[in-house]
């Protein structure tokens, strides 16, 4: 039940009456007391004290907020109320009852209570203690050597942590268990080349190197340096590290291992280095073996051309160069010329992570041999061919020859030397070695070496552009003379006769026909002729080659002299070469078409017919008769005998 209530009123009795109505009683049963200005506290007579518990949220504390005197002859709160009421309210633990009488007490001597009163505690859980962490590294490490106190191997601790514990259990003022409070946590990031491990409370080296660390975190900077090439694996020693543990070798082995390395580890001097006790910067730890290409081959030239290496000439003649003065050093048979120095095999190498590297193979020079050059020794010698006194080495697109100087013409009747300006006179032709050189050639005739000699005494002491000599002169041989038929009368017919009178041709007058006399000389032969032998300059005969014969082939009414060598006429008549070449003599004769300007005019010793007309303006004359088969035109005639026209005679 209530027994006040709180009223805003402007006046004491407004207050009472609308307090009582709230109370419900009657306003005679009821007083009131101003709290501030317009602020009433409206009670029942005599009635009891009041109190006012909360319970704080945590359950750690019952707090008395306020305590009401009794009205009149009310009941005052006592003790045995409030703890009755936090009884009731499931409080068991931590009741106060000294400090509620002394809120009581203050209450019943003043009027009331002087701010709330914590009247119950719980009891608070403890903190434990922080978490820690120990550091293994710098100023911490076990070995105070500065440098050494920093470095670090894979598997050793940095730093340790030590993680916060928890601190008593509490109990709030219900009789429960509060849990207990951590200490406060640190945090340290694990940095590069950093693991944690042992529930994330050791701090692990990942890598051989040097550790630091900051208020955010502990690291380690790997020191085991790998060439970009992987040509080289290099690292500082040290023999002893920041925990005071050594550097063995299999912590090395291991070491380069986790870093791929395979290949040339040494281990002996790192041994002879941890044996030192010092440490050691920028150790080379591993090394490859580095490929090792083969090496060319390549020739070594005995001789000179223009004064150059042959190579090098042969180059610059290819560019277009022509020297002032061709010079060219004799060489003499089984003479070494070039040699091949043989290539060098490659050799493979290998990288510290073990890769294969590949060396470059060898080129393989190849030289071929040109004319009087052999080789020996498995074709890397490369010599003047025996079967040649001496001659001028040449070098032209990767073959070495050598020039005969001596040439000799194509039907042997001549040999020529080819000399050259020397560019040592130890390497000059001379004339012995031209002798000698004719004598190898087994030539045996003709030899002359006047001009040579004199040369060589004069202008081949100096330079001089390349020059070629004859030094042996064969005989030629002289071979004879066909026979030959020579005809003594003319043959065929002329193109006209020239008028004295009037500078003009007669074109008629063709002279067809050849009129020849008894015993008149009609063809005459030559002999042939046998020759002369010639030698060449090897001695050996030419034999001349005989002229070729023919024979006075002759027909009828011609006559063949006794020695065989002419032929005359028989008879007066006409004479003609019958079948080709066959002389005969005859006194008729016969035109298969008409006498026009493909005849001409016809005079003759003997009988003539004529097959087709006598065209106008033509004349044909005979001794003996004229027969004419189809008619004469406008013409002259004259027959020695009869004339007999077939035809018909017009004009």
């Amino acid at each position: 039940m209530n027994y006040r209530v709180r009223i805003k009123s402007k006046s004491r009795n407004d207050a009472i009456t609308e307090g009582a109505e709230m109370l419900g009683v009657d306003p005679s049963n009821v007083f009131a007391l101003e709290e501030s200005p317009e602020n009433w506290v409206v009670i029942i007579n005599d009635s009891p004290g009041e109190y006012e518990l909360e319970i704080r949220d945590d359950k750690m504390a019952a707090i008395l907020r306020s305590v009401t005197p009794p009205a009149g002859n009310g009941r005052p709160v006592t003790n045995e109320d409030i703890e009755k009421a936090l009884s009731d309210m499931g409080v068991t633990h931590g009741i106060e009852s000294n400090t509620i009488k002394k809120a009581l007490d203050e209450v019943n001597a003043t009027g009331k209570l002087q701010g709330s009163v914590i009247i119950a505690k719980g009891d608070p859980p403890q903190k434990g203690e922080k978490a820690r962490i120990d550091l293994l590294i710098g100023r911490d490490a076990s070995n105070k050597e500065p440098r050494a106190s920093v470095m670090v191997k894979p598997g050793q601790v940095v730093a340790i942590k030590t993680p916060a514990h928890s601190g008593a259990p509490g109990k709030n003022i219900f009789g429960e268990d509060v849990p207990s409070l951590p200490g406060d946590d640190i945090s340290l990031l694990p940095g590069e080349n950093i693991a944690l491990k042992n529930r994330e409370t050791e701090y692990v080296s990942l890598v051989y190197g040097a550790a630091r660390s900051t208020w955010q975190g502990v690291s380690v900077t790997d020191l085991v340096s790998v060439s970009k090439d992987k040509m080289y694996v290099e690292m500082p020693l040290f023999p002893v590290l920041s925990d005071n543990s050594r550097l063995t070798l299999d912590d090395i082995t291991s070491i380069l291992k986790g870093k791929g390395i395979k290949h040339g580890i040494d281990l002996s001097a790192i041994q002879a280095a941890f044996e030192k006790g010092e440490p050691v910067d920028n150790f080379r730890v591993a090394e490859a073996t580095p490929a090792k290409n083969g090496i060319d081959s390549k020739v070594e030239f005995l001789f000179r051309v223009n004064g150059l290496d042959p190579k090098e000439a042969d180059q610059k003649k290819s560019g277009g160069f022509i020297p002032e003065v061709e010079t060219r050093d004799i060489v003499l048979g089984g003479e070494i010329l070039a040699r091949i120095i043989p290539s060098v095999k490659q050799e493979d190498g290998k990288n510290v992570t073990g890769e294969v590297i590949k060396a470059v193979k060898p080129e393989e020079l190849k030289i071929r041999t040109g004319a009087n050059v052999e080789t020996r020794e498995n074709g890397f010698v490369f010599v003047v061919s025996e079967g040649i006194k001496a001659g001028y080495p040449e070098y032209s697109g990767d073959t070495i020859s050598v020039i005969n100087p001596l040439e000799i013409s194509e039907e042997r009747l001549s040999a020529s030397v080819m000399l050259y300006t020397s560019s040592s006179n130890k390497r000059a032709m001379t004339s012995e070695l031209v002798r000698d050189i004719i004598e190898r050639a087994d030539i045996k005739f003709g030899i002359t070496l006047d001009e040579l000699e004199g040369f060589l005494s004069s202008d081949g002491k100096k330079k001089f552009p390349p020059k070629k000599i004859t030094v042996a002169k064969g005989i030629a041989p002289v071979h004879g003379e066909d026979a030959v038929i020579n005809i003594k009368f003319r043959k065929g017919k002329e193109a006209g006769n020239l008028d004295s009178n009037t500078g003009r041709m007669d074109f008629r007058e063709q002279s067809s026909i050849h009129n020849v006399k008894k015993d008149e000389l009609l063809a005459e032969k030559v002999p042939l002729t046998a020759g002369t032998d010639g030698k060449d300059i090897f001695g050996e005969i030419i034999h001349a080659a005989p002229g070729k014969d023919c024979k006075l082939n002759f027909g009828t009414n011609v006559i063949l002299s006794p020695d065989g060598l002419s032929l005359v006429s028989g008879m007066d008549g006409m004479v003609a070469i019958q079948d080709g070449n066959r002389i005969s003599v005859t006194q008729s004769h016969e035109v298969q078409g008409d006498i026009d300007m493909n005849t001409g005019n016809l005079t003759m010793d003997g009988s003539l017919v004529i097959k087709g007309w006598v065209s106008s303006g033509f004349s044909v004359k005979a001794s003996g008769e004229i027969h004419i088969g189809k008619g004469v035109e406008q013409s002259v005639i004259d027959a020695g005998a009869g004339l007999f026209i077939h035809g018909g005679i017009v004009g």
